[in-house]
């Protein structure tokens, strides 16, 4: 038996065709060098083979199908090439497989039910048991085959693929699972059903799918989740209360979906939270206080959203905090100026708010204009904006515009008012002018009617 290990070299060219006649190779390790063409048929021939590496070369055409016969084979991982062909059915007929990497490939098709039989998936680490099946970034589409159960699976990957359809139920049996990434595919169902029992489940990425329904919340059906990953999905319910009891959660994403109503008080119970991302939702309302006080957290984005009103003071205690994205929303008045507390404070974005000056701070005063813009009564000692004793000096120079112009305002309609008030009381006067003049010559004017009738008597 023997052991034939070539890796982190930069050899070139393709493998001899009479690799097949070391029958008695038990592992070869061939990663992380420039080799290409294609697997010679005679791998086939390796019976004896426990762990075959060719990662990370320039292989292309087809995985040959006869591999299928290296029934001693524990570990195969062939990710990172350019393997352009289906995923062979004669995988099913590798029964020791422990670790299978096929990732970064250009696999296509569908993943035949045969893989279901490989019941050995077993990673050599220090994790207890592992199972691992990677598909990450191919062309794989169709749907997850029913027969890919397996109770023993502990790391599934299928990320960046072109799956449809629902996830079937048969997963929901994978009780050992770790780690499980669904990421970029075209998978529905309600997430809240997708998931079964998974007693050591530590980390979950649905992202870039089209899930709905609530944000599981169970903490029995997953007690030690630490991350949570749903992304880009169509998720509309609000946030459940129920999340308070997620303790071991250290990263929630769950941006750029539907998600309605107000930040419960609750999520301020998750101690461990390290990542709070919430950005692009329809959130309302206010900031809660209770949101400073997972001591923990390094970065928190509630951006695109529409919460108004001011931002909580209880922000102070998040000493950790490096991150901070707030921007479009409608929050008012001024920064809390003890923010200037948060030391590991670098990056932020405030943008399109209706936000006052800004605390004093490295972050602050080194901020982008980008991070910073669309802030009317925004004012910083940062290139490209305003800073605030020109916008004290133009709020002065606005205040006395706004009161000359009042001013004169005012001025006018007394002015007004003096001038219409002197018109009535001279037609007022030249009426009654009018009147005792026409009073006056009424009797000359009675006499001569009088007179003149004396005169024809």
């Amino acid at each position: 038996m023997a052991l034939l290990i070539i890796h982190n070299n930069s050899l070139s060219g393709f493998i001899p065709l009479n690799i097949g006649n070391s029958q008695f190779l038990w592992g070869l390790d061939l990663s992380n060098n420039q080799f290409s063409s294609s697997i010679p048929l005679s791998f086939g021939n390796l019976s004896n083979l426990i762990f075959l590496y060719l990662y990370e070369n320039s292989y292309f055409a087809s995985i040959p199908s006869n591999v299928g016969k290296l029934k001693s084979l524990g570990d195969l991982q062939l990710n990172g090439n350019q393997f352009i062909s289906y995923i062979p059915s004669s995988f099913g007929n590798l029964t020791n497989l422990s670790t299978s990497r096929l990732s970064k490939n250009k696999l296509f098709v569908s993943i035949p039910n045969e893989i279901g039989k490989m019941r050995s998936l077993n990673i050599l680490d220090n994790l207890t048991n592992p199972k691992e099946l990677a598909l990450l970034y191919n062309c794989l589409s169709g749907s997850i085959p029913p027969s890919l159960e397996n109770p023993m699976l502990a790391r599934l990957g299928l990320d960046f693929n072109h799956f449809k359809r629902t996830i079937p139920k048969s997963l929901r049996s994978c009780t050992s699972l770790i780690r499980l990434c669904r990421n970029r595919n075209n998978l529905t169902r309600d997430i809240s059903e997708a998931l079964g029992i998974y007693p050591y489940l530590t980390f979950i990425d649905l992202s870039r799918n089209n899930f709905h329904g609530e944000i599981p919340s169970n903490r029995e059906k997953c007690p030690k989740l630490g991350t949570l990953g749903v992304l880009m999905n169509t998720i509309t319910k609000g946030i459940p209360r129920e999340i308070r009891n997620s303790s071991q959660r250290q990263a929630l994403d769950l941006s750029l979906n539907h998600i309605i109503g107000e930040i419960p008080k609750e999520l301020g119970k998750l101690n461990s939270l390290i990542k709070l991302i919430l950005r692009r939702n329809q959130l309302v309302g206010c900031l809660p206080t209770e949101i400073g006080s997972p001591i923990e957290l390094e970065y928190l984005d509630f951006s695109v959203n529409r919460f108004n009103n001011l931002i909580p003071e209880s922000l102070e205690n998040l000493l950790k905090l490096h991150y901070l994205g707030l921007c479009k929303n409608k929050l008012v008045q001024e920064l809390p100026k003890i923010l200037e507390k948060l030391v590991q404070f670098s990056e932020l974005d405030l943008s399109y708010n209706f936000l006052g000056p800004i605390p004093n701070s490295i972050a602050f005063r080194g901020a982008s204009v980008e991070a910073l813009k669309g802030n009317k009564r925004l004012c910083v000692s940062a290139k490209g904006l305003q800073p605030c004793k020109a916008l004290r000096q133009q709020k002065q120079d606005c205040g006395a515009k706004w009161f000359t112009i009042v001013f004169l305002l005012v001025g006018a309609l007394f002015v007004s008012i003096a001038l219409i008030l002197i018109f009535f009381i001279f037609q007022k006067w030249k009426s009654n002018l009018g009147d005792r003049q026409c009073n006056n010559q009424n009797p000359q004017g009675l006499l001569s009617i009088l007179n003149f009738k004396g005169k024809l008597v």
